[in-house]
C-alpha cells in the first residue's frame, strides 16, 4: 500500500460568482464563453496559459481544419460562429487561402491574430477572461451538480462558484 500524505482543511477566498464558467480557452472554450455572453449570462473562462487559442494557436499548427468539405469540389459547410470568427480573421488578415492536404481544405492562420481577433471577441462580448489560473478541482453539492471550482493563479489558490461549468 501506499503511503499517504493527510492535508487538513483550509480555506480559500471566492473570488468569482458568475453565471458560467468555462475551463480553457480553446476554440471551443472561447465560442462556448461567447455564446454564454450572447444570452445576456455573466460568464468567467479560464485558462493556463497567458492566451487563447488552444492547440492550434499553442502549437503553432497554423491552420483552422473543418470549415470545408473534402472531395473533387471542396465547398464550406461550417458556418455560425466559427464563419464569424474565420470572417473576423480574414477582414484582419490572419488567414490565407484554403490549402489542399490530401482531400481536405485547411486554413493556415497566423497565431499571433488569431490570439488578438480571440482577445478583441472575449472583450466586445464582456466575457471576464483569466489567464495562467490553473483548474485543481471541482466539487459537488448533494444533488451531484457542481458548485464549486478550487483554481490557482499568480496570487494563489481561490473558488469559483458559478450557476454552470
Amino acid at each position: 500500500m501506499a503511503k499517504q500524505l493527510k492535508i487538513d482543511a483550509y480555506d480559500v477566498p471566492v473570488t468569482y460568482s458568475p453565471d458560467v464558467c468555462i475551463i480553457g480557452a480553446g476554440p471551443a472554450g472561447m465560442s462556448a464563453a461567447i455564446a454564454a455572453a450572447r444570452q445576456n449570462l455573466s460568464v468567467l473562462l479560464i485558462e493556463r496559459y497567458g492566451f487563447c487559442g488552444g492547440a492550434t494557436v499553442a502549437g503553432l499548427s497554423g491552420t483552422i481544419c473543418g470549415l470545408y468539405s473534402s472531395g473533387e469540389k471542396p465547398e464550406q459547410l461550417v458556418f455560425g460562429f466559427a464563419d464569424e470568427f474565420y470572417r473576423a480573421l480574414k477582414l484582419r488578415g490572419g488567414v490565407g487561402a484554403p490549402a489542399a492536404f490530401g482531400k481536405t481544405l485547411l486554413l493556415p492562420h497566423d497565431s499571433l491574430l488569431w490570439k488578438e481577433t480571440a482577445d478583441r471577441f472575449l472583450i466586445d462580448n464582456k466575457c471576464t477572461v483569466r489567464f495562467h489560473v490553473e483548474f485543481l478541482r471541482a466539487f459537488r453539492d448533494e444533488q451531484g451538480r457542481i458548485n464549486s471550482l478550487l483554481l490557482k493563479g499568480k496570487e494563489g489558490q481561490f473558488a469559483v462558484q458559478p450557476k454552470f461549468v
